[in-house]
């Protein structure tokens, strides 16, 4: 008599050749990602968790400030500093110009004046 072999395949095990499932093929995912919650949900779940955190617990204290912050600092207070002293400079040599024109039409008057009096 012949033996038949038998083959010792486990209910469980996929054959290599399956089908999709109706439920992967409208889906396109499989049942592990089909049971994930959705990322609307995630997203709505996140905002909530900011929400909690911001009304709970406020840091106290200064934040540390980066190098570019202190630089761009210090170079504003530099160009400040210079624009102001440009423009006092640029007042007091207007003043100073404004001031000799006047000491110069007042002795002009006053020559004028001397000559047509005697």
């Amino acid at each position: 008599m012949p033996s038949k072999k038998t083959s010792k395949k486990s209910a469980g095990r996929k054959k290599a050749g399956k089908k999709k499932s109706s439920a992967r093929k409208a889906t396109g995912k499989s049942a592990k990602q089909r049971a994930r919650p959705s990322t609307a949900s995630k997203g709505a779940r996140a905002t909530k968790k900011s929400a909690k955190k911001s009304a709970g617990k406020k840091k106290s204290g200064v934040r540390k400030k980066s190098m570019t912050s202190r630089i761009v600092e210090t170079a504003k207070q530099v160009a400040t500093d210079v624009l102001t002293g440009a423009a006092t400079g640029a007042v007091i040599g207007a003043a100073e110009a404004g001031a000799e024109a006047v000491q110069d039409a007042s002795r002009t008057a006053k020559r004028e004046a001397e000559a047509a009096a005697p």
